[in-house]
C-alpha cells in the first residue's frame, strides 16, 4: 500500500514534471530567439516548501528548503529555485534578497503567497541583479494583522527583470523599479488596494503589459527622469488618484491599448513631461478630467475614446505648448466644455482633427466636406481651435 508520504511525493514529481516540460519549451524559444540566451543544461532546480519540518533541509525534492531566502543562498548563478504552494512570511530583517542571476517559480500564483507578518515598512522582496524571472506568485502585506504602512512588494534594481503573472496586494507599493533598473518587464499581473501606486516605475526602456489596477492610489506613476517606457494593453480601475501619472521629465514613453476608467481625479495626469505618446485607449467615467497636461509639451494623444469624463476630455494648461492631439473621439463629457486649452496647442494634424459629440448642436450650420465640417471647434479658455472636426467617430 502507497503511504501518504509517498503519494505527495508522487504528487510533486507530476508538477516537477509539468514545470521543467513549461521550462525547456520556454528555453527553447529564448534560444531560437538569442543563441547567447542561457539554457537549462547545467543549471540545478532547488525546491522550497513551507510544509517540510525537516529534519533535513537540502533543496532536493525529497527535502526541500522551508524559506526562499535558504534556497537562494544556496543557488548559483543561473540555477531556478521552485517553490511550492503555500505561505511564506517574511517581514523586518527577514527580507527575500535576490542578488544573484536566478529564476524563482511559485507552483500556482494564487497558492504560493509571500506574506509580511511583522509589520514593519519593509519591502518583501528585493531583486538586485540583471536577468532575474520571478513569476506565480502572490505578494501580500498583511496576515492577520492590519496592513502597515509602508509596505512595498518588489524593489527592482537590476536590468532585464522579468515579472510574471504575479498578483500584488500591498499597502504601498506593489513594485518599486529604481532608476538603475531598464530592460525590465512587467506582464499578466494584478494589482491591488495600494495606496501609492501600483508600480513606481523611475528606470528606462521598461515595459508593462496586459496588467490590471484597481483601487490603487496611482495605477502607475512615471517620473524623475525616466524615459521610453512602454505601458500596453493593461487595464486601471477606480484609482484614488490617477490611473498613470507622468511627472518631473518623464519622456518619451508609449501607453497604447490601455483602458483608464472611474479614477478618482485625472484618468492620465502629465506633469513636465515631453513627447509622451498616447494612443488607443478608452479614458472613460473618471471623477475629473480624462487627460491634463501642466507645462507639458510635444506630447501626442491619438485615436484615444475620451467620454462621459465628469469634467473635460482633455485640459491643458497655460504653461503647455506644442502638444496634438487628433484622431479622438470626445463624447458625453460633463465639464462646461468638452475641451480646454490655456496654452498654445495643436488639435489636428492638418488633415483630420477629432470627433466631438456636442459639434452639431453648438455649429448647426455647419456642412461636411469629406468627412470634415467645414467649420472649426473651437475650444474654451484661448485660441485654440481643431480646424477639421471630424463628421463620424474615429474607429479604434
Amino acid at each position: 500500500m502507497v503511504s501518504k508520504k509517498d503519494l505527495k511525493i508522487y504528487l510533486k514529481i507530476s508538477i516537477v514534471c509539468l514545470f521543467l516540460l513549461f521550462l525547456l519549451v520556454g528555453c527553447m524559444e529564448k534560444k531560437s530567439m538569442d543563441d547567447g540566451e542561457k539554457s537549462v543544461q547545467g543549471s540545478r532546480i532547488i525546491y522550497v516548501d513551507d510544509s517540510n519540518m525537516g529534519p533535513w533541509f537540502e533543496g532536493t525534492l525529497e527535502d526541500p528548503f522551508s524559506s526562499i531566502q535558504d534556497a537562494f543562498d544556496e543557488a548559483d548563478e543561473g540555477d531556478t529555485i521552485f517553490v511550492f504552494n503555500g505561505v511564506y512570511e517574511c517581514g523586518l530583517h527577514n527580507e527575500i534578497f535576490i542578488t544573484k542571476t536566478v529564476d524563482l517559480f511559485g507552483e500556482s500564483r494564487d497558492e504560493t503567497v509571500i506574506v509580511d507578518n511583522s509589520q514593519n515598512n519593509s519591502p518583501l522582496v528585493y531583486l538586485n541583479a540583471p536577468n532575474i524571472t520571478f513569476e506565480n506568485f502572490s505578494l501580500c502585506s498583511f496576515f492577520d494583522t492590519v496592513p502597515p504602512i509602508g509596505q512595498t512588494g518588489i524593489i527592482v534594481g537590476g536590468d532585464n527583470v522579468s515579472i510574471r503573472n504575479c498578483f500584488f496586494n500591498t499597502s504601498k507599493i506593489g513594485i518599486h523599479f529604481r532608476v538603475i533598473a531598464s530592460n525590465c518587464m512587467v506582464s499578466d499581473c494584478v494589482f491591488r488596494d495600494s495606496d501609492d501606486e501600483g508600480i513606481a516605475l523611475f528606470g528606462d526602456l521598461n515595459m508593462i503589459k496586459d496588467c490590471i489596477f484597481y483601487d490603487t492610489g496611482v495605477g502607475i506613476e512615471s517620473g524623475y527622469g525616466c524615459s521610453n517606457n512602454t505601458i500596453t494593453y493593461c487595464e486601471f480601475y477606480d484609482c484614488s488618484h490617477s490611473g498613470m501619472t507622468f511627472i518631473s521629465g518623464s519622456n518619451n514613453n508609449i501607453v497604447s491599448n490601455c483602458s483608464v476608467i472611474s479614477c478618482i481625479s485625472d484618468g492620465i495626469q502629465m506633469s513636465n513631461s515631453y513627447q509622451n505618446r498616447i494612443y488607443d485607449s478608452e479614458i472613460s467615467n473618471n471623477i475629473w478630467n480624462g487627460v491634463s497636461m501642466k507645462n507639458c509639451s510635444k506630447n501626442q494623444v491619438y485615436r484615444c475614446d475620451i467620454s462621459n469624463n465628469d469634467c473635460e476630455a482633455v485640459w491643458i494648461y497655460e504653461d503647455s505648448i506644442d502638444n496634438i492631439i487628433y484622431h479622438n473621439n470626445m463624447i458625453g463629457n460633463l465639464g462646461l466644455e468638452q475641451a480646454r486649452d490655456e496654452g498654445v496647442n495643436h488639435w489636428d494634424n492638418g488633415e483630420e482633427g477629432n470627433y466631438w459629440s456636442d459639434y452639431t448642436e453648438r455649429y448647426p450650420n455647419a456642412n461636411s466636406v469629406d468627412g470634415v465640417w467645414d467649420i472649426p471647434y473651437t475650444i474654451a479658455w484661448g485660441d485654440n481651435m481643431d480646424r477639421y472636426p471630424l463628421v463620424n467617430r474615429v474607429n479604434i
